[in-house]
């Protein structure tokens, strides 16, 4: 007597794009529901997302991506680029695209061996840079080391434009509590504020590089 196979089941979020109504709700899930694999499947409007229970044998994410692209709408999903070391011939590209197709989360992986870049579209609630980076070396490969360096200069760019708009934030609501202490001293007869506080020059001085 055989033994009967076990199923074995995955779930998925997924990102969509383009629903207005209810409608669309309904027609994402049609798309879905019909496909060979598909066991369950719950659109919501209000958060744009699909949550797909699916038999991994029969189905996977880029055949659900493509059913929600035939019914007309997208899938809001993640691509990065990254460099590759080790590759000398056609063969070293198919075992890395092989390797990170592999990765749950994947939609595809594309290799060019003349740039040395793989190019990974991806589900980023399932699998990041981490996951790629141990598909690739476990594949007998590495990342360059310079991606790594260009990451760290974005983060760096980034947390020098965040301490900038900080800075800017404290100096508007600075300028702004004290214009409206003026105002409630104007509007209190005045006569516990200094006038000179309240001189329209120093206000319009104050409030200039504010507006810009």
């Amino acid at each position: 007597m055989t033994a009967n196979k076990v199923r074995q089941t995955k779930k998925v979020i997924l990102p969509i794009t383009g629903m207005t109504c209810s409608s669309c709700v309904s027609h994402v899930e049609k798309a879905l529901r019909e496909l060979d694999g598909v066991i369950s499947v719950n659109v919501n409007l209000a958060t744009e997302k699909a949550t797909v229970e699916y038999d991994a044998d029969n189905a996977d994410i880029k055949t659900l991506i493509d059913a929600v692209s035939g019914s007309g709408y997208g899938v809001a999903m993640q691509k990065t680029t990254f460099r590759v070391t080790g590759m000398t011939c056609s063969s070293c590209v198919s075992r890395i695209e092989k390797a990170l197709q592999g990765v749950d989360g994947v939609i595809s992986a594309n290799v060019n061996m003349a740039s040395e870049k793989a190019t990974v579209e991806y589900d980023d609630s399932k699998v990041g840079m981490t996951d790629f980076r141990k598909a690739v070396e476990g594949a007998g490969y590495g990342i360059g080391a310079e991606d790594n360096a260009e990451q760290d200069a974005v983060m760096v760019a980034t947390r020098r434009e965040l301490r900038t708009l900080r800075r800017k934030l404290l100096l508007a609501g600075i300028i702004g509590a004290y214009m409206l202490i003026i105002a409630i001293s104007e509007l209190t007869g005045g006569s516990w504020m200094p006038s000179f506080f309240g001189n329209w020059y120093l206000l319009w001085v104050l409030a200039t590089p504010v507006q810009f």
